[in-house]
């Protein structure tokens, strides 16, 4: 008997000791689950919950920056930086020519060189009054000029050179200013029908880069014009009147324009004057007699 109430026991014993294991375990399991979980966002103090809100508003800002950035560099930076707008021409060569004709008094009164200024100071000792005081007028202008189109650079023309001498010319009159079309190659017939293109840029610098066929055409016709063989007097007449022509046509000929600030440091009685008030006050009656006559004929070459 005892062989077989022994198993049974140690079984039953057993069976009691894994109960009371199990009852242990469901007690343990009971308490954790009654016991709240510690959340590191509820305890974040205000420093900490502030920096999330920060790295949260940075976070979207970036993305919607990403977002559009293309669209406002398109807009406005791409445009600003890209876009160039000439002032007289859509050749470089031309435009930086014209910048240079247009203002040469300019870039005299601001040059910053040191023999330029030695000159403007020596040729102010022989000035008039009137001349200074028309001067330094045009001076303040010419500062005035110089921060509105800080493209000119009227403080340094060597700058402005080296600009169009870097330039590539995209017209045949910037081709035949640059050397690329040899002049001379050029017959009389094409020249003349270069300057029947009647276009103020061409004819504002044509006696300088055809100074030949001025030369051999207009000053002999002219002198047949005017019955005058005088060949100075020619040539004056000439300069005047191709000057009225482009007064005439666009060019800037107001007081305070390249042209008279040159005529006003020839003689102070030109200072104030527009062109064409300069041609019939200064001028004689022979004069201006002759600049009508060669008006007309340099109206025939240039329409």
């Amino acid at each position: 008997m005892l062989i077989i109430t022994l198993p049974i026991w140690s079984i039953v014993m057993r069976i009691k000791i894994v109960l009371g294991l199990f009852a242990i375990l469901c007690f343990v399991l009971l308490t954790y689950n009654n016991t709240p979980i510690p959340d590191s966002r509820i305890h974040l103090n205000e420093d900490q919950l502030s920096d999330v809100i920060i790295d949260n508003k940075e976070t979207s800002v970036t993305v919607n920056k990403d977002l559009l950035e293309p669209k406002t560099k398109t807009k406005t930076t791409t445009p600003e930086i890209l876009k160039t707008t000439n002032i007289y021409d859509d050749d470089p060569v031309i435009e930086t020519q014209l910048i240079i004709e247009n203002n040469k008094r300019c870039y005299q009164q601001l040059s910053t060189h040191k023999n330029m200024i030695k000159y403007n100071q020596l040729a102010e000792l022989k000035l008039t009054q009137n001349q200074k005081v028309f001067l330094d007028e045009y001076k303040k202008y010419c500062e005035q000029l110089n921060e509105l189109h800080p493209e000119f650079k009227l403080t340094d023309i060597r700058s402005i050179r080296k600009q169009q001498n870097s330039s590539l010319a995209n017209s045949q009159w910037g081709q035949i200013m640059t050397g690329e079309i040899d002049v001379t190659t050029l017959s009389d017939y094409e020249i003349s029908q270069i300057l029947k293109k009647n276009d103020l840029n061409i004819l504002t610098l044509a006696p300088k880069y055809l100074e030949k066929y001025y030369q051999k055409i207009i000053h002999w016709e002219l002198e047949d014009v005017l019955q005058n063989h005088q060949y100075d007097y020619i040539n004056y007449i000439q300069f005047l009147t191709h000057q009225l022509y482009l007064c005439e046509s666009g060019s800037d000929c107001s007081p305070k324009s390249s042209i008279m600030a040159s005529l006003c440091y020839q003689n102070s009685l030109n200072c104030g004057l527009d062109y064409p008030m300069f041609i019939n006050s200064t001028l004689t009656q022979g004069q201006q007699l002759d600049i009508k006559l060669a008006l007309e004929y340099l109206k025939g070459q240039y329409q």
